[in-house]
């Protein structure tokens, strides 16, 4: 497979008997077939667990995977709800528990969140440890802890740990905490910073109904609600009451078709073309999935600088992250000029 795809690539090797090009070539090839070497893995470790009768609390996992939130922090409070101590995944004496899912999850970054209704993707974020104590019960029956390659490819794991916990050790968090003076300071020249503002949130009314076109009722047809939405919105602009409608046609779970103040981040379709708008404006059509919506914004509360003492925990996490980034690079700096390191560059990296 090796000759094979030197063979095909000989334009990005220079000689396939070297041992340096003969490693590009197996990383190439590597990448090349990573699809199939992530789908074995998964495979593996599948039936690993299924050997070794790995439980998992699938009710529960499902109860996550329906979770409905806007963002990270509404969607942990809502795992939090199914009660923290319930067990997750157990394996003979060893047990998983919903708080370290829930821990898991709060690191998230926000464009994870869709990825949170695939059940399997909840399990791989816990059975982590299970699966290392299953894996290391096979290696030791297979002896790799006694081949050398293992010996070697572990010292450098425990050399790059210890210089990893050194690295924590001398950037802990208390070394670097500003002083109140500090973050008033940043605060005031950073007054417009998003992070420490407001969003923009508009009022709104709708006009909301829903269309099925495999309904036998002819009414609910996608192109007969669009009609019916868009002469309601010529009667409104020839002088009839936006609001009258709305209380005809609200969407469900609301008072009157009166959404209240919305983000630009809620209700899909409708906070976006929302946050366009300008007071006393009112919507084209708005298809939604299975709806059709007409929307007024009667007031605009514009962005607003927060008060020092709610974004206070914000700056301070800042401010601790600069002093520790420069920290850092002044430590590189002086163990470079300690140890003559010196960095190679060539004249496109110079220019960069």
């Amino acid at each position: 497979m090796i000759d094979d795809h030197y063979m095909n690539n000989k334009a990005k090797f220079s000689d396939k008997s070297a041992v340096k090009d003969r490693e590009l070539i197996i990383a190439d090839l590597k990448k090349e077939k990573g699809k199939e070497i992530q789908k074995f893995i998964n495979n593996y470790l599948d039936n690993l667990k299924t050997a070794n009768k790995v439980k998992y609390n699938n009710d529960l996992f499902k109860s996550v995977s329906l979770i409905k939130a806007k963002d990270i922090d509404e969607f942990s409070e809502s795992v939090k709800k199914l009660g923290l101590n319930n067990e997750l995944v157990s394996y003979e004496n060893q047990k998983v528990y919903l708080s370290q899912l829930y821990n898991q999850i709060k690191k998230l970054k926000q464009y994870h969140i869709s990825n949170l209704s695939d059940i399997d993707v909840l399990k791989s974020m816990v059975d982590g440890s299970i699966l290392n104590s299953i894996l290391i019960l096979k290696a030791k029956k297979e002896k790799m802890f006694e081949k050398d390659a293992v010996k070697n490819k572990t010292l450098d794991q425990i050399k790059y740990f210890v210089s990893q916990k050194y690295k924590e050790i001398i950037t802990g968090d208390e070394k670097f905490i500003p002083t109140k003076d500090e973050m008033i300071d940043y605060y005031i020249a950073h007054k417009e910073d998003d992070e420490l503002k407001s969003k923009r949130k508009m009022w709104v009314f709708e006009i909301f109904k829903e269309y099925n076109n495999n309904d036998e009722k002819e009414d609910n047809d996608k192109i007969k609600v669009a009609i019916e939405l868009e002469n309601i919105k010529q009667k409104i602009q020839n002088g009839e009451s936006f609001e009258k409608y709305a209380k005809f046609y609200p969407r469900p779970h609301t008072k009157d078709g009166e959404l209240g103040f919305i983000f630009e981040t809620d209700h899909a379709m409708i906070g976006k073309t929302a946050a366009k708008m300008n007071s006393g404006e009112i919507s084209e059509l708005i298809i939604q999935e299975k709806a059709i919506s007409v929307i007024k914004v009667t007031k605009i509360q514009e962005p607003m600088l927060y008060k020092f003492d709610y974004v206070e925990e914000i700056i301070k996490r800042r401010l601790i992250d600069i002093k520790k980034d420069k920290f850092l690079k002044d430590y590189k700096k002086e163990l470079f000029e300690k140890y003559k390191v010196e960095l190679l560059m060539d004249n496109s990296e110079e220019k960069k």
